[in-house]
């Protein structure tokens, strides 16, 4: 126990509430009374309070008052004052209790106090349905009539009803033909059926699923003079009796799972085994067998297949399928190494994500038959995938021919097999089925069903020898499953034509018209005309596009054997910019700036703009190979590591004796290579800093301590001074992949380190040596850069300023690869293989712009063989530090302008100098991107000494290209740095993506959005930050 004094001082000033008086003639505080109120209250201090203000609030929502702010004045010590104010109680109140919060403030000081009073409205529930006519089941008219019952304390009004369906997937399966109702008044605790006889009547067609539930809310609405009563109650009611001769489902998301017993159901499936085991007799087609071994219980084996069609499945698209012997798949190829034998129930951790359990249980790969194993086959004809498990054994006590099982995984081509979602089909064929547990020390039985992206759903038929619902046929031989976010399918066509606005006269030729349910895509004719037959039923949205008009999205409903026609009006937007060049100039550390690009949009359509640095003549910046320096001569020593630019001089790091510490040394080297002077490093690594970074101040470089088990950041002064070190603190768990900092980047605007080794994730610290992000860095084919060296390019045009040496190590080709990455989303491209041999070797990168006056350059060691390691320097684009476009991406609304916020900062400069650069103005106009060549005069002795603002205000900026492909680039502006999340949503709600989830800078940042993996169609993104957020919408079209 801890026995302390606490102090307790009397204040000076303390304004209490003594009282509340409520005026009410029978003290219910019913719906819509005005309550008048008054507060007396004391000064029970020992001096005045000035300047004595009430401010009213309340969490009731029903609650408000005629004025919230109420200026009391001035109260001497020990004086009362009484307030009054009057209070309003909504129409639409219920019963509650209900709490005033009053603050009170008096100069600086404040006092909190409240009072409670309970409001006495009435308050709806339905207290049951009736129905007058038919029953809940589809195919039926029934008249439905909802009890409501009155639960509140005073009588109600007499209401108005309307009739919603909730459920989605109903929303053109419930025809809610009569749909408002009118109810009497109420009294307390009594309940009413609607006036005269009234009920909704509604039509279930033949895709409601019996056994689902239908969901409802009955909205309520009375004109009550100033104010009205409105209120919602919900209710549902069950649909139909279901039987084994139903389909069961639907999941959360949709799925609907089909037996060949739902004979009744268009959906349901004919077994039609499909034999692709060319060693059976009359087999179908040769598939291939899968090179796996399962012989017992630890050999479980999964291999991954490239599907040879695009799948989507719970949203999302896959070009993999993982294959496991123990009768489960699983999209993508994360998880390749998940070869779980042992059955768990649907949805749970066990498992990975995005699976399909077909028959999950301990298989196995043995006996007396050679022929047994997983087979897999394109069928291109029937646009289906096929993945067989041939005689395959339950795991048993019992013998090697006992409890064989067959059974197979079709996968239907969803831009063949159309579905309203685009989700593909999914069947699942049993040849030989066995409802047999398994080897007593398994999970007994099987698990048969679909688990969702996350383990957090899906839909379960059979685990553990129990089946799931009432609706779930009992498996044996030659039985099927069909899993579909479709009850039936019904199609539709769609016809029309597209002409200009500008001139609807004008018929447009080659026009792409495409639908972003299933992808199908035609091309107008030469009268403007186009057709699609085979439409799936339901909303669809068309985006017609072509080359400078705006793409036009249009939402359409397609009904059952009917053509739906639609006009399509595209227009076009027009740029013009007449700046024909910039030229300014600044005194060093000062900056100047303004709105000096004007441009316009002079057509009938939205333009989207996009600004990229260029050299002054146009051309783009590369990676050209402009100077080698031979180093290893200079220094007499084919130990070269790090290298970095500082100023026009360039530090490299080297060794005499990589096997004896104390013998690296930094040597300062000039534009020709000659080394100026040198000095130790203070490095217990023998072979001395593999890389270095810059932090405007000191040289840093990698280094361990305490015998290879804690990584720092060494730094130092220009004179080879140490200064101090930074630990790196790496989890536990993740230090054997990193045994010291051998390449390092620095970030001057955040003030953040990365580090790398080898194939070891980034890590991304702060000064203090916190570790505030880490991921691994993936290129095409899942391959992880082999990084030797890191660099921070600021102004990179594509928003990927970290720079890493890749060194492709094959036995007969060594490759030095540039690899750019984007720090906040983690996406990175190989930028291009800046090699000069097949033997480089690449040790080093370091990016710097004083080198060569005007540009940027890139250095990096290269290794290619004994006694051959060199400097290579490389011009990667013009200086543009000194260039800051506020407003680099948006869009201009047909008929209007807008100027391009330009910065030019002389703040890295401090001698005279001409900078000199150009801006590409790229567009989705007709004609050429417009360009503005831009110099920039460095002069100590310009009597400009302006220093613009910056202005920053919070949200997201149009993404660019919109509509796009397969990526566009999205530019967001956070005022202060703070926490902020930016996510990627489609037009249900559903997650897709998050760009960026934590702490941002303040300022304007670029990310880059990927969509390879989903489908066409309307997307969301929105950006929050604290209380703060902005949506806009994309579109992608394949």
């Amino acid at each position: 126990p801890v026995v302390d004094t606490i102090t307790v001082q009397e204040q000076e000033i303390m304004i209490d509430m003594v009282d509340v008086e409520m005026e009410d003639e029978d003290g219910l505080f019913g719906n819509g009374e005005v309550v008048p109120t008054r507060l007396l209250l004391r000064n029970s201090g020992d001096a005045a309070a000035e300047d004595v203000t009430v401010y009213l609030s309340s969490e009731n929502p029903w609650i408000s008052f005629d004025d919230d702010t109420v200026a009391v004045g001035d109260m001497a010590a020990g004086q009362e004052r009484l307030m009054e104010f009057d209070l309003h109680i909504n129409q639409s109140s219920k019963p509650a209790l209900t709490r005033i919060d009053v603050r009170i403030t008096a100069g600086g000081d404040e006092w909190q106090h409240s009072f409670q009073f309970t409001t006495a409205g009435s308050m709806f529930m339905v207290r049951r349905v009736l129905l007058n006519d038919g029953d809940f089941e589809r195919g039926e008219r029934v008249a439905l009539v909802p009890e409501l019952t009155n639960n509140g304390l005073l009588p109600s009004v007499g209401v108005s009803a309307s009739l919603v369906c909730l459920n989605e997937r109903y929303q053109n399966a419930v025809d809610i033909i009569t749909d408002e109702v009118a109810y009497p008044v109420i009294p307390a605790g009594q309940y009413a059926v609607p006036s005269g006889n009234g009920a909704f009547t509604i039509e279930l067609d033949s895709t409601i699923i019996p056994g689902d539930t239908a969901r409802f809310n009955l909205e309520l609405f009375a004109e009550l003079g100033d104010e009205d009563f409105r209120d919602t109650v919900y209710f549902e009611y069950p649909i139909g009796e279901p039987d084994v001769q139903d389909p069961f489902g639907p999941d959360e998301y949709g799925y609907i799972c089909f037996d060949s017993g739902d004979e009744s159901w268009d959906k349901a499936p004919e077994y039609d085994w499909i034999e692709i085991n060319p060693s059976e007799e009359d087999f179908d087609f040769e598939g291939t067998r899968l090179l796996m071994e399962d012989y017992q219980e630890d050999d479980d084996t999964s291999a991954v297949v490239e599907l040879p069609f695009t799948f989507q499945y719970y949203g999302e698209q896959f070009d993999t399928l993982i294959v496991c012997t123990n009768g489960w798949v699983a999209f993508g190829n994360d998880n390749s190494w998940y070869h779980l034998f042992r059955n768990w129930p649907i949805p749970g951790i066990q498992g990975p994500d995005a699976q399909i359990a077909v028959l999950w249980q301990d298989l196995r790969i043995t006996g007396v038959l050679d022929d047994r194993g997983v087979y897999y086959y394109h069928d291109a004809d029937r646009a289906i995938f096929i993945v067989e498990w041939s005689n395959m054994q339950i795991r048993n006590d019992i013998g090697p021919e006992e409890h064989l099982v067959e059974f197979q995984l079709i996968l239907y081509d969803p831009s063949e097999h159309f579905t309203s979602t685009g989700d593909g089909e999914i069947k699942m064929q049993y040849r030989r089925f066995d409802e047999y547990g398994g080897a007593g020390t398994d999970n007994q039985y099987s698990t048969i069903g679909l688990k969702n992206l996350d383990n957090t759903g899906g839909l379960m038929y059979q685990y553990g020898n129990h089946y799931t619902d009432d609706r779930c046929m009992h498996l044996e031989n030659e039985t099927a499953l069909l899993f579909s976010v479709d009850v039936k399918t019904a199609y539709g066509a769609l016809a029309g034509r597209v002409v200009d606005a500008g001139d609807t006269n004008q018929v447009l030729t080659g026009v792409e018209v495409m639908l972003s349910r299933s992808a199908l895509t035609v091309h107008t004719d030469d009268e403007g005309r186009f057709e699609i037959d085979s439409v799936a039923v339901g909303r669809e949205v068309v985006f017609s596009s072509l080359n400078m008009f705006n793409t036009m999205i249009d939402t359409v409903f397609i009904s059952e054997a009917e053509t739906t026609r639609v006009d399509i009006y595209m227009t076009y937007p027009l740029f013009r910019c007449e700046e024909e060049g910039i030229e300014a100039e600044a005194r060093p550390g000062y900056a100047v700036g303004g709105d000096l690009i004007h441009i316009f949009n002079d057509g009938i359509g939205p333009l989207d703009y996009s600004v990229q640095r260029r050299y002054r003549d146009g051309s783009e910046p590369g990676y050209e190979h402009v100077q080698s320096l031979r180093i290893d001569e200079e220094a007499e020593t084919d130990y070269i590591y790090g290298c970095q630019f500082v100023g026009d001089s360039i530090y490299v790091c080297y060794t005499h004796d990589r096997n004896t510490p104390g013998n690296a040394y930094i040597g300062v080297f000039d534009r020709n290579g000659r080394q100026v002077r040198r000095f130790l490093q203070p490095c217990d690594r023998a072979n001395g800093f593999w890389d270095m970074a810059w932090d405007g101040e000191y040289l840093c470089g990698g280094d361990f301590r305490d015998g290879d088990t804690t990584q720092v950041i060494v730094r130092l002064d220009l004179e080879g001074n140490f200064v101090d070190d930074i630990t790196v603190r790496i989890p536990g768990d993740e230090w054997g992949d990193i045994a010291f900092p051998m390449a390092l980047a620095y970030d001057p605007e955040s003030g953040y380190f990365f580090v790398a080794s080898n194939y070891s994730k980034i890590y991304k610290c702060d000064l203090s040596g916190r570790i505030v992000d880490q991921f691994f860095v993936n290129l095409p084919g899942g391959v992880r850069p082999h990084v030797t060296g890191m660099a921070w390019n600021a102004t990179d045009n594509e928003a990927m300023p970290l720079y890493l040496m890749d060194w492709v190590s094959g036995e007969d080709d060594r490759r030095m690869r540039l690899v750019k990455v984007d720090p906040t989303t983690h996406r990175a491209r190989i930028a291009g293989d800046i090699s000069q041999s097949i033997r480089d070797r690449g040790k080093s990168l370091t990016v710097g712009f004083d080198w060569d006056q005007g540009v940027a350059n890139m250095a990096a060691i290269a290794d290619a063989g004994d006694r051959n390691d060199s400097l290579r320097i490389y011009e990667i684009g013009p200086d543009t530090r000194f260039l800051k476009v506020n407003n680099p991406a948006g869009r201009i609304s047909a008929g209007n302008g807008t100027s391009l916020n330009l910065i030019m900062s002389a703040e890295y400069y401090d001698e005279e100098r001409t900078l000199e650069m150009g801006l590409e103005i790229n567009h989705n106009a007709r004609g050429d991107a417009g360009f503005v060549p831009i110099t920039f005069h460095v002069d100590p002795s310009s009597d400009i000494e302006e220093t613009p603002s910056l202005p920053m205000v919070f949200g997201l900026e149009h993404a660019y290209p919109n509509p796009f492909n397969a990526e566009t680039r999205i530019g967001f502006t956070i005022e202060r740095t703070a926490p902020a999340r930016l996510a990627v949503y489609d037009v249900s709600g559903r997650l897709v993506a998050v760009l960026v989830d934590g702490e941002i800078t303040a300022g304007r940042h670029m990310v880059s959005f990927n969509a390879d993996k989903l489908a066409s169609g309307i997307y969301f993104y929105r950006i929050d930050s604290g209380d703060m957020f902005d949506v806009k919408r994309m579109v992608l079209l394949r």
